[in-house]
């Protein structure tokens, strides 16, 4: 068996290795799954907790660092130098687990905790909501966590998630009521990021304006409308929204948004500095595409995706000649009515417009 001298070697041989951040934290953990927990905490954890003090990397615990054993929450001797910890997929959680969860100090270490899929349900939304060892999160990600309505409500009038900067409750069974929980929020005034995809989309219209009207959500530059039915009433309301001036990334996939929607988004006062934007899965024809190519305020896009919507040739001229589309990187063009020849030729463009710039 190695020396505690020579593992320590081989830790700081890790540490200093050329690689990105995701690749050397993967390797770490591989070689700590392999050290004596008496080592880690003697050895490893005095040196790592140094050499990553500068490190802000998400340091996402492998899912077996975290166990339960009833009615305690086990932990990998390496836990302390951990800021992010996810179920696996579909992982389903007994009420008990849950509780127990919410109720360890380990989760104190955390900046980040995705439970998605986990069946937390309301009551145990609640129970998050409560727990004061998360008042260090900065990001939550709940996407199919069947909360509904309550459990967006105790979130949202939860003061040990004020310091939360990215919220998903995406597939939520959210209703109109749960999204304006969210945007009136005291609480959730930092958000940079929120995804509130898939709400009940007969109330998607309203969903959407309750966000336009939220200054305390003035701080997003994402987010994420994606299949909520907002159509050009809920767009509109977002586009003359002075409280969504500082958006950078909008995904309003599948929303039912017509040429009249794009252009209200498109001739914005307000929202110039869109660097990605999804429309794809919408009712924009020709006429909205010129609208958007001809548009100063989409000269920022970097990525732009204009999947299954009704328009055919008629965009190519618009589209490869636009003055303002040109910091484009990723154009994505399905499901169209476009020809071969003319998918080719938007394409070249788009390239030539890459190697040029």
């Amino acid at each position: 068996m190695p020396t505690p001298n020579e593992l320590l070697s081989e830790l700081r041989s890790l540490i200093h290795a050329e690689q990105d951040h995701h690749s050397r934290w993967g390797s770490l953990t591989k070689l700590l799954d392999t050290w004596p927990p008496e080592l880690i905490k003697t050895h490893a954890l005095p040196y790592l907790e140094g050499a990553l003090r500068e490190d802000t990397s998400a340091r996402h615990a492998p899912y077996h660092w975290l166990t339960f054993s009833d009615p305690n929450i086990e932990v990998h001797a390496a836990w302390p130098i951990v800021r992010s910890w996810g179920a696996r997929g579909n992982t389903f959680f007994t009420h008990r687990e849950l509780a127990a969860l919410f109720q360890s100090p380990h989760l104190a270490t955390l900046t980040s905790l995705d439970l998605s899929n986990t069946g937390l349900d309301a009551q145990s939304a609640r129970d998050l909501a409560d727990c004061t060892y998360l008042s260090g999160l900065s990001s939550l990600r709940l996407h199919q966590a069947e909360i509904g309505d309550e459990g967006a409500l105790a979130i949202a009038q939860s003061p040990y998630l004020a310091d939360l900067t990215a919220l998903n409750v995406s597939d939520n069974e959210l209703s109109y009521e749960g999204v304006q929980f969210i945007a009136r929020s005291p609480f959730l005034t930092k958000l940079t990021s929120l995804d509130v995809s898939l709400i009940s989309s007969a109330e998607g219209t309203k969903a959407a304006q309750a966000i336009a009207q939220s200054p305390r959500l003035s701080k997003l530059t994402s987010l994420q409308l994606l299949g909520n039915g907002i159509g050009d009433e809920g767009l509109r309301a977002l586009a003359l929204s002075p409280h969504m001036a500082n958006l950078t990334s909008l995904n309003l996939c599948n929303n039912g948004i017509s040429d009249e929607g794009i252009q209200a988004l498109v001739q914005s006062a307000l929202i110039v500095h869109l660097t990605e934007l999804d429309v794809s899965t919408n009712k924009i024809s020709a006429k909205g595409i010129q609208a958007l190519a001809t548009s100063p305020n989409m000269a920022h896009l970097t990525a732009l995706d204009l999947g299954s919507n009704p328009f055919g040739d008629e965009v190519i001229q618009a589209l490869i000649r636009s003055p303002y589309l040109t910091k484009l990187t990723e154009l994505h063009l399905y499901d169209n009515e476009l020809s071969p020849t003319g998918l080719a030729a938007i394409a070249a463009s788009l390239v030539a417009q890459i190697i040029k710039g």
